[in-house]
């Protein structure tokens, strides 16, 4: 989306070039010719009107031009900043998104375990149901989950 109203600003500041570049050299060459033009053919001659007509119009078509070139290359830069900040956001958001799954895991993982703890303080146990496998298989999510914190937490702080 957001390209796509980038892009249709570009298009409309370029649409309104187009129309306001041809009118303004309009006015300014018919403003030009019916003033300073004729004042100076008629008060210097021929040779400085020339040279005017040189130096007023081979100005006024590489000004343009360069003011034109000098606006799509402050957009382009704009577009290229805008592109690198959303990819940042982008980066930042699933970086968000991988931490959150590790502590929501790792929540789950300690709330596990905390009930087989809470199991084997209780008053009713009996050593006689002890279920390894359940111990071993909690005791290897809590490893898991704390390899997946230390690593994190390295990323965290190379970045």
């Amino acid at each position: 989306m957001y390209k796509l109203a980038a892009r249709s600003n570009l298009h409309r500041k370029l649409g309104l070039l187009r129309w306001l570049i041809p009118l303004g050299m309009v006015l300014l060459v018919v403003a030009y010719e019916f003033g300073p033009s004729r004042w100076i053919h008629d008060s210097l001659g021929f040779t400085y009107h020339l040279w005017a007509e040189i130096l007023f119009f081979g100005t006024i078509g590489p000004l343009l031009a360069f003011l034109l070139i000098e606006f799509l290359d402050r957009w382009l830069v704009e577009k290229e900043n805008a592109e690198i900040r959303a990819n940042l956001l982008a980066i930042a958001k699933k970086k968000e998104l991988e931490v959150s799954q590790i502590s929501d895991d790792t929540i789950q993982v300690l709330f596990a375990a905390g009930l087989l703890i809470t199991n084997f303080k209780s008053e009713q146990y009996d050593p006689s149901l002890i279920n390894t496998s359940q111990i071993e298989i909690t005791e290897q999510a809590l490893h898991d989950a704390i390899q997946k914190l230390r690593s994190q937490i390295k990323v965290m702080e190379t970045a």
